[in-house]
């Protein structure tokens, strides 16, 4: 992929730069059950109960491997893949009536409609759930409905009720009435490095908890915040530990294996989850390790995490030894850790700390980008550098800006002074002191002046005569 996006530049006369994210270690939910293999073929009505749309099914053979997919429906919801025996599917003709009986016990008719190569499509006026092994009859035969996937189940959580969050990575069922819920996470070192009180979020921040207890490989969560009415989390949600430090570095066994190709192929890699400074020390030691190629290759480290937002400096300190660094705000991670109502101000101080680094303002991600790459360090052929303009260079064409007009202008002093006369000043079309009527009613401030081109001087001295005196 990246030897065509550089053969495609190379072919148009453009410059594209190759990025590489390695995604770190990532504390996830654990997995959730699956429910029976039941699906729901339902009707759309309007408000009123009127009739919209019919539930459609679509029946496909049970032994194809890539059946024909379903039409697409202009109103109501998507047709319900049933799978079928394929010689009782050859023998459906439109208009036919097939019957069944559903999960709950209830009698459906649904009427074939469309007939194609290897599928067919009947319309039923009333829900049906219809779960695998569920009996079709038609014209006197009967099949099976097959290859319907399993309910996606998840967990149901209320402001005040407890979650117990456990290294076990076993499936989980949805708690009876009456006992907590419990879910497995993806690190079991975050289980031990949690202490009570430290804040644990779920889903983006969307599910807040704080840590009541924490021992034998679980941590018993107290649910603080949800949506209105409780919230359902399912699995492989994101987890975030605010509060945390987690023994972790910001590179997984996995990222360490890829890093070698990174460097090969990729003019930028992108580091998730930095957090101090010794991580930074171990990513540039593993780019040392990479190969020659890792000196050319350019660092973006992504400050998502609270921890890495507060160790900018350190960080920022070990980093600036790799000669190509940027820094990238994930303000959608940051926001979760650090609170949205902040999403304003902490980017603000990141890119504060990050310009002061460089002696000089650095641009935003949607102003210039970075700076070009040093000739003598430039990469191979296949990895041309990056020609972007330096800060200020987007300004170099505009004209100067025109001077505002002090207080005490000497247009203002002929104003507050009578005996003055001179009005060189003055504009020649409205004969109005550089076109500023209110500020030049103000005598000028005593001893300074300032004129037409903006520059402060120390004010004439004056004898008695309506003359300045040249000093």
């Amino acid at each position: 992929m990246a030897a065509h996006v550089r053969a495609a530049a190379a072919s148009a006369g453009r410059q594209v730069l190759v990025s590489m994210d390695l995604p770190g270690p990532k504390l996830r939910t654990g997995p959730i059950a699956d429910g029976p293999a039941l699906g729901q073929a339902r009707v759309t009505r309007e408000e009123t109960g009127q009739l919209v749309a019919p539930a459609r099914i679509w029946l496909t053979p049970a032994d194809s491997t890539r059946p024909s997919p379903a039409p697409i429906a202009t109103a109501g919801r998507p047709a319900l893949a049933v799978g079928v025996d394929q010689a009782w599917l050859a023998c459906r003709r439109v208009g036919q009536r097939i019957a069944l009986v559903d999960a709950r016990g209830r009698r459906r008719i649904f009427t074939v409609t469309q007939v194609g190569p290897g599928a067919a499509l009947a319309e039923g006026q009333r829900n049906a759930y219809i779960a695998d092994g569920t009996g079709l009859s038609c014209q006197g035969t009967v099949t099976s409905a097959a290859g319907i996937p399993p309910l996606r189940r998840r967990l149901s959580l209320a402001v005040g009720g407890h979650l117990v969050l456990t290294s076990d990575l076993t499936p989980v069922d949805p708690p009876s009435p009456g006992r907590d819920a419990r879910i497995g996470c993806t690190l079991p070192q975050a289980i031990t490095a949690i202490r009570p009180g430290d804040a644990v979020l779920f889903d983006d921040g969307a599910i807040a908890a704080v840590a009541e207890r924490v021992g034998d490989g679980e941590a018993i969560l107290r649910i603080v915040r949800t949506k209105p009415g409780g919230q359902c989390p399912g699995a492989q949600k994101g987890i975030n530990l605010p509060d945390t430090v987690l023994p972790l570095t910001a590179l997984s066994d996995q990222d360490e294996d890829d890093l070698p190709f990174v460097a090969e192929h990729a003019d930028l890699v992108a580091v998730s989850f930095v957090r101090t400074a010794a991580d930074v020390e171990h990513v540039l030691d593993r780019l040392r390790a990479a190969g020659p190629t890792a000196d050319d290759l350019g660092l973006i480290l992504k400050i998502e995490t609270r921890q890495g937002f507060e160790n900018l400096p350190s960080i920022l300190l070990t980093a600036m030894r790799h000669p190509r660094l940027g820094v990238m705000i994930a303000r959608g991670d940051l926001a979760v850790e650090v609170g949205f109502e902040r999403l304003s101000e902490v980017p603000r101080q990141i890119r504060s700390r990050t310009g002061g680094s460089h002696g000089r303002p650095r641009s935003s991600a949607a102003g210039p980008g970075p700076r070009s790459w040093p000739a003598e360090s430039a990469k191979p052929a296949t990895r041309p550098a990056a020609t972007v303009p330096r800060f200020g260079d987007q300004c170099q064409d505009r004209p100067p800006p025109v001077p505002t007009p002090s207080l005490s202008c000497p247009a203002a002093q002929d104003v507050a002074s009578p005996q003055r006369t001179d009005h060189s000043c003055l504009s020649s079309t409205s004969k109005r002191p550089c076109g500023q009527r209110a500020r030049h009613r103000q005598a000028p401030p005593a001893g300074v002046t300032s004129g037409p081109c903006g520059a402060r001087h120390a004010a004439p001295r004056r004898d008695h005569s309506d003359k300045p005196v040249e000093t």
